[in-house]
């Protein structure tokens, strides 16, 4: 009997279906599945997963690929290899993969996609998403959008899985905090007599000042900055090109500098050598 015991003991019992594994498997926000009684992670800054956004679905992994991309750096931090203080330089406005990854090698911290109705820079979500996955996590993507609905902003920026989103116009304070609220950074643009009409700009906000009519190439008027000198850090825009960056930079000291039409050999067409050439000259003068 005592042999039978002792053998009793070497012997596994088969687990109890009832009950639970003494050990868990580790959970990370890259699995998608739910936990037991409970619904699927949410990230950051975008859907639940399965949720239509426009035309596209954003998965769980999508949105947590987005949510890492705008953990990279943002300004004041710099991308890798930039040395601290040099100009924030975003180029605006592409819509290739050569323009786009000449934009990233020259050194640029941010790179634009337009999703305005009538640019002829426009881009749809879809073919904007393609184009950030190319985009490294320390520059950011960025989403131009001028007096459209939030909701309508929301879903193209979720889509196209970019990290900001700036808007045109004298838009809402709570869409910007919307936008934060939904982990997107913002850039708000303004034009020069709509900054003038604003007691002030909320510290959240990167701000943009820009020519009346975004992305015309007409010229900013930095004479007008001593009126009222924009504080912390912002970007000019507006006229920009490689041969008059450097003066621009000086005369008006902005934290960046932004540009599209000034990098184009024709109408919503960017040139390689011309981007390279702003890069150079915004952080060489």
């Amino acid at each position: 009997m005592v042999l039978a015991f002792l053998m009793s003991l070497l012997i596994p019992r088969p687990a109890d279906a009832g009950t639970p594994e003494s050990v868990s498997p580790v959970r990370t926000l890259r699995d998608p599945s739910p936990a037991r009684g409970g619904p699927a992670p949410r990230l950051p800054g975008t859907h639940p997963a399965g949720a239509v956004t426009g035309s596209s679905t954003v998965t769980s992994a999508a949105a947590d690929e987005a949510s890492a991309h705008r953990a990279g750096a943002g300004p004041g931090e710099g991308r890798e290899g930039r040395e601290q203080g040099s100009v924030y330089v975003k180029i605006c406005g592409l819509r290739t993969a050569d323009t786009l990854d000449t934009a990233v090698a020259a050194g640029a911290d941010a790179v634009g996609f337009v999703f305005a109705p009538g640019s002829p820079r426009l881009i749809g979500a879809g073919a904007a998403r393609e184009l950030a996955r190319r985009v490294p996590a320390a520059v950011e993507t960025v989403g131009v959008f001028r007096r459209q609905p939030i909701e309508e902003v929301l879903a193209t920026a979720s889509a196209a899985r970019l990290t900001t989103v700036q808007l045109h116009g004298d838009e809402e304070d709570a869409a910007f905090e919307r936008l934060r609220a939904e982990g997107f950074r913002t850039i708000r643009a303004l034009a020069w007599d709509g900054y003038l009409a604003r007691p002030e700009t909320d510290p959240a906000d990167r701000l943009l000042l820009d020519a009346p009519v975004p992305g015309s190439g007409a010229r900013f008027d930095t004479d007008l900055l001593a009126e009222r000198p924009p504080q912390g850090f912002w970007l000019l825009a507006g006229g920009l090109d490689p041969d008059n960056v450097g003066a621009a930079v000086r005369s008006a000291a902005p934290g960046g500098v932004d540009v599209s039409s000034g990098v184009e050999s024709e109408k919503g067409v960017k040139s390689a050598d011309l981007i390279r050439r702003f890069v150079a000259a915004a952080r060489n003068g």
